[in-house]
């Protein structure tokens, strides 16, 4: 996925489309007050680390949103506090991850990719999965986080280690929420990886793709890999996997929809 632009590179070019009214019709986005976070850091018991930030829902707290970037965490380190008015949608500003969610009493954490490493992928991941166990006991008992209804959210790199790593060895703790893979979404690289899901996890947890029917390049095709991925788990015998591939968007133009995504798949899953 690192192929593609980063968002640094289409800041620029997204403020101008934005301002011709090419993302749904909607406005050019206006800055918004600062939004809470904590910003901390975690090291697990094998001496994994890595910097993290945490944003509560407030008095009613239901669930806990797990974001991880793309490999180059643009939104974790530029979208973070919801002040910049050319990056809407994404991680913290209007119609982001984190104002869909809290808006819905889940708390929410975005996570950089461990201390040494180059990508989600990167070191192997059995050593990452072993972290976010962790971690979620310490946003819980650190934070009040509630990660008995948790979802996990990723884009394009964070993406396919959710769906073809992380969620595949995990998934059996996972009493209720599920995943949305954004910009990518991978199949497993065998059948079975991870363990056998629980016959719970299939007809309780919600698998949600979304990438844009533009996203290949000479590099990497996204859309091709997150319909494998759509594949894999309706192979698997999950009862819930939904997908979507909205006409004319690519890699980036996707960004600033995730919030609309994320608060259509939170309110499909309690309905």
């Amino acid at each position: 996925m690192s192929a593609h632009l980063s968002r640094r590179a289409v800041t620029g070019l997204m403020a101008a489309t934005l301002a011709s009214g090419a993302y749904l019709s909607q406005a050019a986005p206006k800055a918004s007050a600062a939004v809470n976070s904590t910003s901390f850091t975690f090291t697990d018991s094998a001496g994994t680390s890595s910097s993290a930030r945490f944003y509560p829902a407030g008095s009613v707290r239901t669930g806990l949103v797990v974001y991880l970037d793309d490999n180059d965490h643009p939104l974790h380190d530029q979208d973070h506090d919801g002040n910049n008015p050319n990056l809407p949608g994404g991680l913290a500003g209007p119609g982001s991850i984190v104002e869909a969610a809290t808006a819905r009493g889940l708390d929410v954490v975005s996570v950089h990719v461990p201390d040494g490493a180059d990508t989600w992928l990167t070191p192997l991941p059995p050593t990452l999965v072993s972290y976010f166990t962790e971690l979620f006991s310490h946003v819980q008992s650190a934070y009040g986080a509630n990660p008995a209804v948790l979802w996990l959210v990723g884009y394009a790199g964070g993406a396919d280690f959710i769906t073809k790593e992380l969620f595949p060895r995990y998934v059996n703790n996972m009493p209720d929420g599920g995943f949305l893979a954004l910009g990518g979404g991978d199949a497993p690289p065998i059948p079975g990886w991870g363990g056998e899901p629980s016959q719970h996890a299939k007809s309780t947890l919600s698998l949600n793709f979304v990438t844009g029917e533009k996203d290949e390049t000479a590099y990497s095709n996204a859309i091709n890999n997150a319909k494998m991925g759509v594949g894999y788990y309706e192979a698997r015998g999950y009862e819930h996997v939904w997908s979507e591939w909205p006409a004319g968007h690519d890699h980036d133009s996707i960004v600033p929809e995730f919030g609309a995504y994320l608060g259509k798949v939170l309110d499909a899953h309690k309905g």
